[in-house]
């Protein structure tokens, strides 16, 4: 984060690991970067304090993005009954 960079060998890792498990793999680290602010104003937005984990604006942000995806990418749930759930 310090470098402006969101995507860090933790981001690869999760990424490798879902490719070989073929696992649906999101990449959220696009919706922090932002040429035109610093590091530390990307931060502040968007992640608790002194913290990693989004704050309100982040957590809306990864929401935003999350729920189209999800709809796209993964296979409605099926009830306990199994009949598949819908909204």
């Amino acid at each position: 984060m310090a470098e402006n960079k969101m995507r860090n060998d933790y981001t690869l890792f999760w990424q490798k690991f879902a490719e070989e498990r073929r696992i649906p793999f999101l990449d959220l680290s696009p919706l922090f970067e932002d040429p035109g602010k610093s590091p530390a104003q990307v931060h502040a937005e968007n992640f608790v304090p002194g913290d990693f984990h989004w704050n309100a604006r982040g957590s809306a942000r990864v929401a935003e993005a999350l729920l189209p995806w999800i709809e796209k990418n993964l296979p409605p749930a099926a009830s306990p009954a199994g009949r598949v759930t819908t909204r």
